[in-house]
């Protein structure tokens, strides 16, 4: 078990966004677009009736929860 952890936090793939010279420009994990939606909603204090974040979601091609990968 500590070898499998180690080698997960240690590989090389996962690390290389510490150093900012060898980050790549697709480096990284992307919010789903609701809760992207969501707490920039929430930053500005917004209040909604529910559905407008909904559907503003499935206008970025991605219905809500229907992540086609989860990698």
């Amino acid at each position: 078990m500590k070898a499998l952890i180690a080698a997960i936090l240690l590989d090389p793939e996962a690390r290389r966004g510490d150093d900012p010279n060898t980050a790549g420009a697709t480096d990284g994990h992307l919010r789903e677009p609701i809760l992207y939606i969501t707490n920039l909603l929430r930053a500005f204090g917004a209040t909604s009736d529910g559905l407008a974040p909904l559907y503003a979601a499935s206008n970025l091609n991605e219905a809500p929860l229907r992540s086609p990968s989860v990698f």
